[in-house]
Protein backbone atom coordinates (compact mmCIF):
# COMPACT_ATOMS: atom_id res chain seq x y z
CA UNK A 1 0.00 0.00 0.00
CA UNK A 2 1.70 3.01 -1.42
CA UNK A 3 1.44 5.60 1.07
CA UNK A 4 3.01 9.69 1.16
CA UNK A 5 5.10 10.57 4.20
CA UNK A 6 4.61 14.83 5.12
CA UNK A 7 4.15 16.55 8.83
CA UNK A 8 0.36 17.22 8.34
CA UNK A 9 -0.92 15.25 11.51
CA UNK A 10 -3.72 16.69 12.09
CA UNK A 11 -5.09 16.92 8.32
CA UNK A 12 -8.02 14.73 9.33
CA UNK A 13 -9.22 17.44 11.91
CA UNK A 14 -9.06 20.22 9.17
CA UNK A 15 -11.38 18.42 6.83
CA UNK A 16 -13.85 18.33 9.45
CA UNK A 17 -16.48 20.18 9.13
CA UNK A 18 -17.51 19.93 13.37
CA UNK A 19 -13.42 21.11 13.43
CA UNK A 20 -14.62 24.22 11.11
CA UNK A 21 -17.51 25.03 12.85
CA UNK A 22 -15.96 25.41 16.20
CA UNK A 23 -12.92 27.25 14.60
CA UNK A 24 -15.08 29.87 13.02
CA UNK A 25 -17.06 30.49 15.77
CA UNK A 26 -13.67 31.02 17.95
CA UNK A 27 -12.26 33.34 15.21
CA UNK A 28 -15.36 35.64 15.20
CA UNK A 29 -15.52 35.32 19.38
CA UNK A 30 -11.74 36.62 19.27
CA UNK A 31 -12.60 39.78 16.60
CA UNK A 32 -15.59 40.93 18.73
CA UNK A 33 -13.06 41.05 21.95
CA UNK A 34 -10.08 42.36 19.96
CA UNK A 35 -12.72 45.20 18.21
CA UNK A 36 -14.21 45.61 22.21
CA UNK A 37 -10.90 46.45 23.17
CA UNK A 38 -9.75 48.89 20.63
CA UNK A 39 -13.15 50.73 21.04
CA UNK A 40 -12.38 50.86 24.83
CA UNK A 41 -8.71 52.15 23.68
CA UNK A 42 -10.33 55.06 21.90
CA UNK A 43 -12.77 56.04 24.11
CA UNK A 44 -10.30 56.44 26.43
CA UNK A 45 -10.61 53.38 28.74
CA UNK A 46 -6.90 53.25 30.26
CA UNK A 47 -6.84 49.75 31.45
CA UNK A 48 -7.09 48.68 28.00
CA UNK A 49 -5.71 45.05 28.09
CA UNK A 50 -7.87 44.02 31.37
CA UNK A 51 -10.69 45.28 29.29
CA UNK A 52 -9.45 42.96 26.61
CA UNK A 53 -8.45 39.90 28.36
CA UNK A 54 -12.46 39.75 30.51
CA UNK A 55 -13.48 40.25 26.90
CA UNK A 56 -11.68 37.23 25.69
CA UNK A 57 -12.53 35.14 28.51
CA UNK A 58 -15.94 35.90 28.48
CA UNK A 59 -15.92 35.43 24.76
CA UNK A 60 -14.28 31.85 25.01
CA UNK A 61 -16.52 30.61 27.13
CA UNK A 62 -19.39 32.02 25.64
CA UNK A 63 -18.48 30.27 22.58
CA UNK A 64 -17.90 27.20 24.21
CA UNK A 65 -21.02 27.34 25.47
CA UNK A 66 -22.83 27.72 22.51
CA UNK A 67 -20.63 24.81 21.49
CA UNK A 68 -22.01 22.05 23.94
CA UNK A 69 -25.28 23.83 23.78
CA UNK A 70 -25.93 23.12 20.14
CA UNK A 71 -24.12 19.72 20.31
CA UNK A 72 -26.54 18.76 22.92
CA UNK A 73 -29.41 20.01 21.16
CA UNK A 74 -28.14 17.78 17.88
CA UNK A 75 -27.62 14.86 19.86
CA UNK A 76 -31.09 15.05 21.41
CA UNK A 77 -32.63 15.60 18.20
CA UNK A 78 -31.10 12.62 16.55
CA UNK A 79 -32.10 10.72 19.79
CA UNK A 80 -35.85 11.79 19.47
CA UNK A 81 -35.25 10.31 15.80
CA UNK A 82 -34.15 6.92 16.26
CA UNK A 83 -37.13 6.86 18.68
CA UNK A 84 -39.41 7.40 15.64
CA UNK A 85 -37.65 5.22 13.66
CA UNK A 86 -38.49 1.76 12.01
CA UNK A 87 -35.24 0.48 13.70
CA UNK A 88 -36.29 1.15 17.03
CA UNK A 89 -40.01 0.55 16.37
CA UNK A 90 -39.25 -3.31 15.21
CA UNK A 91 -36.19 -3.98 17.01
CA UNK A 92 -36.55 -2.01 20.84
CA UNK A 93 -32.81 -1.30 21.12
CA UNK A 94 -32.52 1.26 24.21
CA UNK A 95 -31.06 4.17 23.00
CA UNK A 96 -26.90 4.60 23.26
CA UNK A 97 -25.23 7.76 23.19
CA UNK A 98 -23.01 6.39 20.21
CA UNK A 99 -26.40 6.28 18.18
CA UNK A 100 -25.45 9.89 17.51
CA UNK A 101 -22.25 9.12 15.31
CA UNK A 102 -21.78 8.83 11.87
CA UNK A 103 -21.94 5.01 11.31
CA UNK A 104 -24.55 4.48 13.56
CA UNK A 105 -26.78 7.31 11.75
CA UNK A 106 -26.13 5.44 8.59
CA UNK A 107 -26.88 2.18 10.06
CA UNK A 108 -30.26 3.61 10.94
CA UNK A 109 -30.89 4.53 8.13
CA UNK A 110 -30.48 1.49 6.01
CA UNK A 111 -32.36 -0.16 8.72
CA UNK A 112 -34.84 1.42 7.24
CA UNK A 113 -34.38 1.20 3.75
CA UNK A 114 -34.05 -2.34 3.81
CA UNK A 115 -37.07 -2.75 6.19
CA UNK A 116 -39.35 -1.14 4.32
CA UNK A 117 -38.49 -2.85 0.96
CA UNK A 118 -38.43 -6.28 1.70
CA UNK A 119 -40.27 -6.44 5.01
CA UNK A 120 -38.04 -9.16 6.71
CA UNK A 121 -36.73 -9.96 9.58
CA UNK A 122 -33.60 -7.24 10.29
CA UNK A 123 -31.61 -7.11 13.07
CA UNK A 124 -29.16 -4.42 14.09
CA UNK A 125 -26.11 -3.46 16.15
CA UNK A 126 -25.85 -7.25 17.42
CA UNK A 127 -23.46 -9.01 19.89
CA UNK A 128 -23.07 -12.70 19.81
CA UNK A 129 -21.96 -14.76 22.78
CA UNK A 130 -18.33 -15.89 22.56
CA UNK A 131 -17.91 -13.27 19.24
CA UNK A 132 -14.52 -12.93 18.23
CA UNK A 133 -13.58 -8.81 17.57
CA UNK A 134 -11.56 -6.93 15.82
CA UNK A 135 -10.06 -4.05 17.09
CA UNK A 136 -12.80 -1.55 18.07
CA UNK A 137 -15.59 -3.30 15.80
CA UNK A 138 -17.67 -5.21 18.31
CA UNK A 139 -21.33 -5.71 16.89
CA UNK A 140 -22.39 -6.49 14.05
CA UNK A 141 -24.32 -3.72 12.29
CA UNK A 142 -26.79 -5.47 10.69
CA UNK A 143 -28.58 -9.14 9.78
CA UNK A 144 -31.06 -9.40 7.15
CA UNK A 145 -32.92 -12.63 7.17
CA UNK A 146 -34.54 -12.64 3.18
CA UNK A 147 -35.40 -16.03 1.23
CA UNK A 148 -32.69 -14.96 -1.17
CA UNK A 149 -29.97 -15.69 1.43
CA UNK A 150 -28.62 -14.42 5.22
CA UNK A 151 -26.90 -11.26 5.14
CA UNK A 152 -24.30 -9.95 7.60
CA UNK A 153 -23.98 -6.67 6.64
CA UNK A 154 -21.60 -3.51 7.88
CA UNK A 155 -22.38 0.02 6.98
CA UNK A 156 -19.42 2.33 6.64
CA UNK A 157 -19.80 6.03 6.22
CA UNK A 158 -16.65 7.89 5.85
CA UNK A 159 -15.80 11.16 4.07
CA UNK A 160 -14.13 9.82 0.92
CA UNK A 161 -13.12 6.36 -0.63
CA UNK A 162 -11.54 3.77 0.82
CA UNK A 163 -8.71 1.47 -1.74
CA UNK A 164 -6.93 -1.44 -1.15
CA UNK A 165 -6.90 -4.53 -2.18
CA UNK A 166 -8.66 -8.01 -1.56
CA UNK A 167 -5.55 -9.65 -0.04
CA UNK A 168 -4.49 -6.62 2.41
CA UNK A 169 -5.32 -6.17 6.61
CA UNK A 170 -6.11 -2.66 6.13
CA UNK A 171 -7.33 -0.33 3.13
CA UNK A 172 -6.24 3.34 2.77
CA UNK A 173 -8.99 6.52 3.32
CA UNK A 174 -9.01 9.32 1.06
CA UNK A 175 -11.20 12.66 2.20
CA UNK A 176 -12.60 14.98 0.00
CA UNK A 177 -11.11 18.30 -0.42
CA UNK A 178 -13.44 20.76 -2.56
CA UNK A 179 -15.87 19.52 -4.57
CA UNK A 180 -13.89 16.50 -6.94
CA UNK A 181 -10.47 16.74 -5.03
CA UNK A 182 -9.54 13.76 -3.06
CA UNK A 183 -5.92 14.26 -1.05
CA UNK A 184 -4.61 11.06 -0.03
CA UNK A 185 -3.60 10.24 3.60
CA UNK A 186 0.34 10.21 4.60
CA UNK A 187 1.96 8.33 6.74
CA UNK A 188 1.63 10.33 10.08
CA UNK A 189 -1.79 10.85 10.07
CA UNK A 190 -2.44 7.28 9.00
CA UNK A 191 -1.34 6.03 12.04
CA UNK A 192 -3.06 9.03 14.12
CA UNK A 193 -5.99 7.79 12.73
CA UNK A 194 -5.95 4.42 13.08
CA UNK A 195 -5.98 4.35 16.50
CA UNK A 196 -9.10 5.69 17.01
CA UNK A 197 -10.62 3.72 13.77
CA UNK A 198 -8.49 1.11 12.70
CA UNK A 199 -9.72 0.96 9.25
CA UNK A 200 -9.75 -2.73 8.52
CA UNK A 201 -10.18 -4.23 4.99
CA UNK A 202 -14.13 -4.54 4.37
CA UNK A 203 -14.07 -7.60 3.06
CA UNK A 204 -12.13 -9.13 6.41
CA UNK A 205 -14.18 -7.68 8.40
CA UNK A 206 -17.80 -9.01 7.18
CA UNK A 207 -15.78 -12.73 6.72
CA UNK A 208 -15.17 -11.97 10.77
CA UNK A 209 -18.73 -10.92 10.35
CA UNK A 210 -20.25 -14.80 8.79
CA UNK A 211 -17.63 -16.46 11.18
CA UNK A 212 -19.56 -15.31 14.37
CA UNK A 213 -23.03 -16.20 12.67
CA UNK A 214 -21.85 -19.40 11.61
CA UNK A 215 -20.37 -20.44 15.00
CA UNK A 216 -24.85 -21.10 15.42
CA UNK A 217 -25.62 -21.48 11.96
CA UNK A 218 -23.27 -24.00 10.64
CA UNK A 219 -25.74 -25.90 7.78
CA UNK A 220 -26.99 -21.77 6.47
CA UNK A 221 -24.16 -20.02 3.99
CA UNK A 222 -24.17 -16.91 4.86
CA UNK A 223 -23.15 -13.39 2.97
CA UNK A 224 -20.81 -11.16 4.27
CA UNK A 225 -21.43 -7.41 2.56
CA UNK A 226 -20.73 -3.87 3.19
CA UNK A 227 -22.99 -0.87 2.76
CA UNK A 228 -20.78 2.27 1.48
CA UNK A 229 -22.07 5.61 1.93
CA UNK A 230 -22.22 7.35 -1.22
CA UNK A 231 -19.43 9.73 -0.44
CA UNK A 232 -17.16 6.58 -0.23
CA UNK A 233 -18.18 6.06 -4.04
CA UNK A 234 -16.15 7.25 -6.63
CA UNK A 235 -15.60 6.82 -10.61
CA UNK A 236 -13.14 3.80 -9.49
CA UNK A 237 -15.84 2.07 -7.46
CA UNK A 238 -17.26 -1.12 -8.53
CA UNK A 239 -18.88 -4.26 -6.65
CA UNK A 240 -15.70 -6.77 -5.54
CA UNK A 241 -16.78 -10.20 -5.94
CA UNK A 242 -20.42 -9.13 -5.07
CA UNK A 243 -18.90 -7.44 -1.51
CA UNK A 244 -19.43 -3.73 -1.60
CA UNK A 245 -22.07 -1.89 -2.46
CA UNK A 246 -23.88 1.46 -2.15
CA UNK A 247 -27.08 1.16 -0.15
CA UNK A 248 -29.29 1.14 -3.72
CA UNK A 249 -27.02 -1.44 -5.76
CA UNK A 250 -27.47 -3.92 -2.16
CA UNK A 251 -31.20 -3.58 -2.90
CA UNK A 252 -31.25 -4.11 -6.67
CA UNK A 253 -28.78 -7.31 -5.63
CA UNK A 254 -30.71 -8.69 -3.05
CA UNK A 255 -33.94 -8.26 -5.37
CA UNK A 256 -32.23 -10.38 -8.06
CA UNK A 257 -31.09 -13.14 -5.84
CA UNK A 258 -33.15 -16.56 -6.36
CA UNK A 259 -35.14 -17.75 -3.45
CA UNK A 260 -33.06 -20.46 -1.65
CA UNK A 261 -35.37 -20.45 2.09
CA UNK A 262 -38.66 -20.73 2.57
CA UNK A 263 -40.18 -18.97 5.61
CA UNK A 264 -39.93 -22.15 7.90
CA UNK A 265 -35.90 -22.28 6.92
CA UNK A 266 -35.64 -18.85 8.05
CA UNK A 267 -37.45 -18.60 11.33
CA UNK A 268 -35.78 -21.55 12.24
CA UNK A 269 -32.69 -19.83 11.70
CA UNK A 270 -33.86 -16.68 13.24
CA UNK A 271 -34.74 -18.85 16.47
CA UNK A 272 -31.11 -20.33 16.59
CA UNK A 273 -29.67 -17.27 16.46
CA UNK A 274 -31.78 -15.24 19.11
CA UNK A 275 -30.70 -17.57 21.79
CA UNK A 276 -27.15 -16.78 21.45
CA UNK A 277 -27.80 -12.71 21.27
CA UNK A 278 -26.46 -10.72 24.04
CA UNK A 279 -29.17 -9.06 25.52
CA UNK A 280 -29.37 -4.86 26.44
Amino acid sequence: MHRHHSSRAYLRDLLELDFYTRLIILAITFMLSVVFGIYNFVIGKRDVFTWMSISLTIGTAIAIILIVVFRKIKNERQKQQYFRSTCFKIYQKPYQKEYHLPNYIDQISAFESIYNKFKCPLYFDVVLENQSFDHSDISIDLILFHNSGIYAIQVLSFDGPIKGDITERTWTPYFYLGLKKTLKVDQDLYHHWIKSNHLSNPIMQTDLYVKNIQKYLPTYPIKGITILKETMIDETFDAMNERLFSLKDFISYVQNQPSIYTESDLKNAQNKLEKNIIKY
